[in-house]
């Protein structure tokens, strides 16, 4: 079984050329949970990028992503 890639928060606002804050609240605003911990860094997999990646664009839109 291959190891799942996990994406900092850093990785994730660069991959959707957002600044931190906007992933920062995105994530905080939705519960996004990260996937792992390691040391002080939040994790989460490309599932979880795309989720912030639509939520960003539905906050863009003013509404809300339905799960």
């Amino acid at each position: 079984m291959a190891p799942i890639k996990l994406y900092t928060l850093g990785e994730i606002g660069r991959q959707l050329g957002q600044p931190l804050h906007r992933i920062r609240y995105a994530i905080e605003s939705r519960g996004i949970d990260p996937h792992a911990v390691a040391g002080h860094f939040r994790c989460w997999t490309a599932e979880d990028v795309l989720r912030i990646k639509a939520e960003i664009e539905a906050i863009d839109a003013g509404k809300a992503v339905a799960l």
